[in-house]
Order: C-alpha cells, then sequence, then structure tokens
C-alpha cells in the first residue's frame, strides 16, 4: 500500500544513497572473465529425472536432479537453490536457480529450469562451473568481508573518495580463479568522486589478493494534474501531487507501490537525486524546469510500455519508485543509470543536447535497471554488449514509428542535421559491426571490451526480425529472453538461443518468429541458418 504524505516521499528519496555519475572513471588493466563454464542450451528436452516443479521444502533437491539430468552429469555439481520466478502470459514458469557448493553461492553459474502450466519441465538454459571434485571451501576462508572493503578501498586509492553517497557491501563467492574455484569476496564500491564509478573488486578470501576488477558503472499527498513545457516547446499534461500548498513532480497514479519522481540535480556532480521539482502554480514551464517536464512525461510512457505491452510493473516488476534527476553536473553530455536511479546531463550543445528529451534513450537507461534486476548481464566483453543492447532494443521499441530504427537522433550533436547516435537498421553508419566477422576482440580498458560498439551485431538482429513482425512482438520475445533465459556472463550465442526459445514460448514451434528468430541471428553470424 502507498504511503498518504508526500513529505514521507521526499525523506525517502533524499536519504537514498545515490552513488555514482557520469562514464569517465579511468580504465584499469584486468583480468578477462573466465570463459570454461559449461553452457547448458537445451531447446527441448525429454529429461528421464525430471519432476514436477513445486512450491514446497524440496524444490531445490528437485532443481538439481533436473539440472543434473539435462547435462547427464552425476558429479560433484553443487546444489541449487531458486532465488527467482517468473509466470510469463503464457502461463509457463521460469525459475532462476543459483549453484551452491558447500553452502557458497557460485559466482555467474545459474540455471534456469522453464515448466508448463503443470510445472513439467521443457527446457533448461544457463552457465554452471563445475568442480572436478568434492571439496570444503568454507574452512579457507581466512579473513572477513570488513577486511575484504578495506583491501578494496585502500586499492583504489584515490580512485574513490567517501562522501555523503558513497556505499560499500561485500558477499562471499566461489570464483574461478585460473581454472579453480576460490573463495573470494566480491565487494561493491560506489563512489561519486573524484570520478562517478561503481568498482566489482573480486578480493580473496584466503590471502586479501584482488583476483579480479571492474568498473560496472553503466552509463547513460494527493493526486493532481499539472501542465508543462518541454525542451521542444510542447505542451503537456502531466500527473502530479499538490501538498500544502505546492504542486510536485510526483506521479502516484505509478507505479503500483511507488512513485514517478523527477528532481532538479542542481549541476551538482553528488547529492542526488536533489531537489524535488514543485511550484505554487501547477505550471512547469520555466527554462530550468523544461527538462523535468522531458524526464517526467518520458518515464510515463516508459513506464507505461512496460506494463502495457510487457506486463512488468516498474524495474523490478514489484512497483518500485522510479526516480531520475536533470541538470545533472555542468554541461554533463551522458545520461545513465547508476544502480538505483536515472540521471540525465544537459549536454553541451555541441555533442549533445537536453538528454532527458530522447525518449528511447530514458527507455534505454529504464532498461538498464531492468537487466539489473532480472540476468545481471555483467558490463563488460559479450555479456556487456548485450547489456547495452537489450537496452536499445528494449529502448526503440518504446518509440511507436515503426519506421525509427535510430538512437539518439534527438538529441545527438543538434547543429547537425540528420544523424544519430546508434542505427540499429545499419550500425556501420556509426562505426558499430554489424556482423560476427567484424567483432571487435577489444580488451576492457577500451570500452570495456566493446560493450558500446559490439553491440551493433544484436541490435541489427532485433531489428531483422522487428521489421518483419513489428516492434510490439520483437520487443516481447527480447523481453521475456533477458527476464527468463539470460544469465550473468551470458554470450552472443547464450542470446540467439534464449530468443530463439522465446519466440517458441510465445508463438510456438515453427511459427514466423521461432524461423525470423533463427534467421536474424544466422544474418549476423551468430548460429546456423533456419530450415526452410
Amino acid at each position: 500500500m502507498k504511503k498518504k504524505f508526500l513529505s514521507f516521499i521526499i525523506i525517502s528519496a533524499i536519504s537514498l544513497n545515490i552513488s555514482s555519475m557520469t562514464v569517465g572513471a579511468k580504465q584499469v588493466k584486468e583480468i578477462k572473465p573466465p570463459k570454461d563454464k559449461e553452457s547448458i542450451s537445451v531447446l527441448k528436452t525429454d529429461l528421464e529425472k525430471t519432476k514436477n516443479i513445486k512450491s514446497n521444502n524440496k524444490e531445490g533437491d528437485d532443481v538439481t536432479k533436473v539440472v543434473k539430468s539435462a547435462l547427464k552429469e552425476e558429479g560433484n555439481l553443487g546444489d541449487f537453490k531458486v532465488d527467482n520466478k517468473e509466470t510469463d502470459v503464457k502461463g509457463k514458469k521460469h525459475l532462476r536457480s543459483q549453484m551452491f557448493i558447500d553452502g557458497i553461492p557460485v559466482y555467474g553459474s545459474q540455471v534456469i529450469i522453464h515448466t508448463n502450466k503443470d510445472g513439467q519441465v521443457y527446457s533448461v538454459n544457463g552457465k554452471v562451473d563445475k568442480q572436478p571434485k568434492a571439496q570444503s571451501f568454507k574452512n579457507r576462508v581466512r579473513i572477513k568481508d570488513d577486511k575484504a572493503i578495506k583491501i578494496a578501498e585502500d586499492s583504489l586509492g584515490k580512485e574513490i573518495k567517501k562522501n555523503k553517497n558513497y556505499h560499500s557491501e561485500s558477499k562471499l563467492y566461489l570464483y574461478k580463479v585460473n581454472g579453480d574455484l576460490q573463495p573470494v569476496y566480491l565487494v561493491k564500491i560506489s563512489s561519486t568522486e573524484p570520478e562517478a564509478s561503481f568498482w566489482h573488486m573480486f578480493v580473496s578470501a584466503e590471502n586479501g589478493k584482488i583476483v579480479d576488477k571492474y568498473n560496472a558503472l553503466s552509463c547513460q499527498a494527493t493526486h493532481a494534474q499539472v501542465r508543462g513545457v518541454n525542451s521542444s516547446g510542447e505542451h503537456k499534461i502531466l500527473n502530479g501531487m499538490f501538498e500544502n500548498g505546492r504542486y510536485f513532480l510526483a506521479d502516484s497514479t505509478r507505479p503500483s507501490n511507488g512513485y514517478i519522481l523527477t528532481y532538479d540535480a542542481n549541476n551538482q556532480e553528488y547529492g542526488f537525486p536533489g531537489s524535488l521539482f514543485s511550484n505554487l502554480t501547477g505550471i512547469f514551464d520555466s527554462d530550468r524546469q523544461k527538462a523535468g517536464v522531458d524526464a517526467h512525461h518520458n518515464l510515463t510512457q516508459v513506464y507505461d510500455y512496460y506494463k502495457n505491452v510487457l506486463n512488468r510493473d516498474s524495474f523490478d516488476g514489484k512497483g518500485a519508485s522510479i526516480i531520475s534527476s536533470v541538470h545533472v553536473g555542468n554541461n554533463l553530455n551522458n545520461a545513465f543509470w547508476n544502480g538505483r536511479q536515472i540521471l540525465f546531463g544537459d549536454g553541451d550543445g555541441v555533442t549533445f543536447s537536453n538528454l532527458a528529451k530522447c525518449l528511447e534513450v530514458t527507455a534505454h537507461e529504464f532498461t538498464h535497471a531492468v537487466t539489473q534486476s532480472t540476468a545481471g548481464l555483467e558490463y563488460r566483453f559479450q555479456s556487456g554488449a548485450l547489456n547495452e543492447a537489450f537496452s536499445d532494443i528494449l529502448g526503440i521499441a518504446v518509440h511507436s514509428d515503426p519506421n525509427d530504427w535510430e538512437i539518439g537522433e534527438d538529441i545527438y550533436t543538434p547543429n547537425v542535421a540528420g544523424d544519430a547516435l546508434r542505427s540499429m537498421s545499419n550500425p556501420r553508419l556509426y562505426r558499430q559491426p554489424d556482423h560476427m566477422k567484424d567483432y571487435l576482440y577489444w580488451d576492457y580498458s577500451m570500452d570495456k571490451g566493446g560493450v558500446h560498439y559490439n553491440s551493433g551485431i544484436p541490435n541489427k538482429a532485433a531489428y531483422l526480425m522487428g521489421k518483419e513482425v513489428g516492434k510490439d512482438s520483437m520487443a516481447k520475445i527480447y523481453y521475456h529472453a533477458l527476464v527468463n533465459y539470460l544469465t550473468p556472463q551470458s554470450t552472443f550465442e547464450d542470446a540467439r538461443n534464449a530468443v530463439v526459445s522465446s519466440a517458441i514460448d510465445l508463438h510456438g514451434e515453427n511459427s514466423k518468429e521461432h524461423k525470423l528468430a533463427i534467421k536474424s541471428w544466422a544474418d549476423v553470424g551468430v548460429g546456423e541458418e533456419a530450415v526452410r
């Protein structure tokens, strides 16, 4: 049930530990993630030991048996526990399970089991790290989590600065280092000074050495109707709130358990979200307020698309508040989801204009939040390129024009007509590859392994499907794949299989969508051509 008082919303939002800003953090040399996970991709299974998955105390045992049966593996795979369940529009269930060995979760080892309405398993996919022989890991943990945090902080040194937005946390995992699983603390550190960052540091629980690291920052009362003018001069009617004689850009009609809240960051680089837009008249038309009107109106459209077309209630699927801040920094050429909210820069007027103006960019950043709450795609290399691509794919779907497959044309190089930030129909226009033969094998120091460039390949695959079946149908298939099939370290091949499986789930085998899913990915060099 929603809180009744706007004052509570304002205080709660201000007290959030918001923790990053712009994609400008220093690049670091790092160890590439292991590539020796066993990939499970069983589109149809006839498992001898498959049994109905039910919500009872034996569910974990059932899941473990199903996974071992799918792999035909009776060795030490560890145990699996379901940590998230999704039911799709067809009534099918998708159980995302985490693997544990010796009671410790194995990083990136997730398996998703797909069942029909009766609980019968029809498909299994995911990635697991197999341990050759049983062994104890708990007795190898020599340091505590607070020490791991201190080690990570000391390692970053001047790259982070503690202020009121600083946040750190740690969790024990088993992580593959040089081919072997080792107990490691994943320490997450978010900081806004001296540059915005969201570091993921892997600290050995045995000797305190840092075995891997990367910066995960992903860039880019009573109800009342209010009026506003956006940065294009268009008049908008918006949902707001009225309390104590003031009107606020706070939509209490959506999401189901929260609000859409739009703030002025006051050109600060920390202290988010800032000041909730308000005035005495209910007319938001000043130059300062126009970017707020852009963000508020666009996020309303994004929420409605996700709710009405994709059947998702806010980014977490549970109706959480959607918070955004405009006027971040001075002339900042960026918009991004920082792990807790969306932040929009004003642009410098040369490379970008006000970034809150662009609907598909707003939807792109919102989709990063959806990804964080579902597949958790790791923001580097192929999984990072998928993270970016799915934000583009679902972002462009929100834009209703069936012929518009350009990202950011409204805001990119405002003094140059006819260009865009990216093109999904022709990625090569903006130096992105559109086929695996041109894949950029960059190391982490270059765009985190090419996440903003190699995303052109899955973008092109989505376009090839979308132009045939329409944006909404394409979006439903890709959303289904993101939420129900992908795992943190998914590759392009995994994404292709997920899209194919999703097309089958939603439209059936040998449907037009099923054949297009196969063909569109084959046309960009991933997987085999459809059988005609």
